[in-house]
């Protein structure tokens, strides 16, 4: 993540920004957004975003939860707002058309930005593994993995994620204790 972060591609030639660096940013906001899935990021309305937080619903639980998930506005939040909010939309991030409300480009869109982030992990020379896997769900389980490891509670990071038991996070957080537990036994 803090490779991530300090990464600043070089914009190409005759291009209007940096796809790449959009690309990182909104991994980064998903992670600084409790792990918030790509399809809500996509469907953030400006009318959920207030002066300290936003308020949204999770598109894949909407019909068997009724709670409104709310993140507060940190700088890192803004900051990547601030650069890639879409205000002539009604979608923060100008990802969705404001008529149809469905993708703006083709549906093939959190494929290409997958396939960015892996360029990205290969340029930064990460290790084979995420180089080949590397896709925005991973922020997700990195939200959730550092604030295991930083000593939230279940219930807190299970909140944030939009999750309604502890359940469903332990199974976020579960598989990287597995590997933790094999690293401890393998340098016994």
């Amino acid at each position: 993540l803090e490779m991530l972060k300090k990464y600043k591609p070089e914009i190409k030639k005759g291009a209007s920004f940096n796809t790449l660096q959009k690309t990182i940013d909104l991994f980064l906001f998903s992670y600084y957004c409790g792990g918030s899935n790509y399809i809500d990021i996509m469907q953030l309305k400006w009318e959920g975003v207030g002066k300290n937080e936003f308020t949204f619903r999770r598109t894949k639980t909407k019909d068997t939860q009724n709670e409104n998930i709310t993140i507060q506005l940190t700088d890192p939040i803004k900051a990547i707002i601030k650069i890639w909010g879409v205000e002539k939309s009604k979608f923060v991030f100008g990802l969705m058309n404001t008529k149809t409300n469905v993708f703006n480009r083709n549906t093939k869109q959190a494929t290409k930005l997958n396939t960015r982030l892996r360029v990205v992990a290969k340029e930064l020379n990460f290790r084979p593994v995420v180089q080949e896997k590397l896709s925005m769900v991973w922020a997700r389980h990195s939200f959730a993995t550092i604030t295991d490891r930083k000593n939230y509670s279940l219930k807190q990071i299970g909140s944030l994620m939009g999750h309604s038991n502890t359940t469903t996070t332990e199974n976020y957080i579960g598989s990287l204790k597995k590997e933790e537990s094999l690293k401890m036994q393998n340098d016994l």
